[in-house]
């Protein structure tokens, strides 16, 4: 099979969003099992804030995390396939729609945090990947087209 002008980037930003999504797993199974911890509680009682409002971002981490695993395997498994092009950009779509979903979940359970600019600096790291994606998913569509 001959290399798409888009397969090698999306190869990459596959295995990168694979390791993420797979990372991001972890680490929202592992925020679950602190949900009940005494020090939770108390920085939530202290803050004055239900345990909802975590459970939903734990919820939507996961969901994020897993859709970058397996938009991650689809570009690894499909960097190279013209038909499938189309398929990657919308996936790169979706992954970089729940970036944002991320933040503006931050920004509501943590407004300080992009007064520093600290989630601000996550958004824009986290919205390249998926850019990267959606980039290498394009140059397979204008191959296609040719």
């Amino acid at each position: 099979m001959t290399e798409t002008p888009g397969g090698k980037i999306l190869k990459i930003v596959g295995i990168i969003m694979m390791v993420f999504g797979a990372l991001g797993i972890l680490g929202a199974i592992i925020n679950f099992t602190q949900l009940g911890s005494p020090m939770v509680r108390m920085g939530l009682n202290m803050l004055g804030m239900s345990v909802a409002p975590l459970v939903i971002s734990y919820i939507i981490g996961i969901l994020s995390s897993a859709f970058s695993l397996f938009a991650g395997f689809t570009a690894f498994k499909n960097c190279e396939d013209l038909d499938k092009a189309e398929t990657l950009k919308m996936y790169g779509i979706v992954a970089a729609g729940f970036v944002v979903v991320n933040a503006i979940l931050g920004f509501i359970l943590l407004p300080s945090a992009f007064i520093g600019g600290m989630m601000i600096i996550s958004m824009i790291v986290g919205l390249v990947l998926p850019a990267l994606y959606i980039f290498g998913a394009m140059k397979n569509i204008e191959a296609k087209g040719k």
